[in-house]
Order: structure tokens, then C-alpha cells, then sequence
């Protein structure tokens, strides 16, 4: 029997008489496509305990190789940092306006009663 037949039968039975909310039964079909894609099963009976098993180990070692990459872009990036900028040569630069002196500019106190 198709397989996405019997997973639509599973959806229903699980939105319907179990209660399951849609992200949930959502879950379940990300799943379930994942795991026939990843198998490469269209039928019920190509589903095996091995094959389950493979699928399994499959996204164990994919979430370990993610997370090794990571570690190792975390450990990279302490090690070699981000370059600075270039700088802009003066003649590309945006001009400044100037305010006149602002170094006597005084701020006035905080009113911290509530």
C-alpha cells in the first residue's frame, strides 16, 4: 500500500480523534516526508527496521556533522577575526558639517522622582 496514503489516514486520525494540534501534525509530516525521501520508500511494506534504523543513525551523524561545522566556525572566527574595513581615501569621504565648539556643552541631571 502507498505509504502517503497511510500517512494521510495518520494525519486525519491524529487531528481528528487524538486532538493534535496543526503544528504538531505538521511535525509529523515533515517527518514522515523526510524519512521517505532519506529511505527512498513509496510502499509500506519497503519499510523495514534497518532501513528505519539507517534513517535514524542518518540524522544523528547530519545534526553532529552541523554542529561539528559550527564549533568549528566558532573556533575559526576567535582565531583568525573578521579584517577591518578599508579606509575611505579623504576625497570619498562625506564632508563634516561642524556645530562650532561643542566641548563646553553641559547635560542637564536626570529627574529620577517618580
Amino acid at each position: 500500500m502507498d505509504i502517503g496514503i497511510l500517512a494521510s489516514k495518520f494525519y486525519d486520525y491524529s487531528s481528528y480523534t487524538k486532538g493534535f494540534t496543526k503544528p504538531t501534525i505538521l511535525r509529523y509530516k515533515g517527518a514522515i516526508n523526510h524519512y521517505r525521501r532519506i529511505a527512498n520508500v513509496t510502499q509500506i511494506n519497503q519499510v523495514t527496521e534497518q532501513n528505519v534504523r539507517d534513517f535514524l543513525l542518518y540524522g544523528r551523524t547530519e545534526r553532529e556533522n552541523i554542529y561539528q561545522h559550527k564549533f568549528m566556525d566558532d573556533q575559526n572566527s576567535t582565531q583568525n577575526p573578521i579584517p577591518e574595513e578599508p579606509s575611505i581615501p579623504p576625497s570619498h569621504q562625506e564632508p563634516t558639517e561642524s556645530f562650532g565648539d561643542t566641548h563646553n556643552l553641559r547635560l542637564a541631571p536626570l529627574n529620577t522622582a517618580h
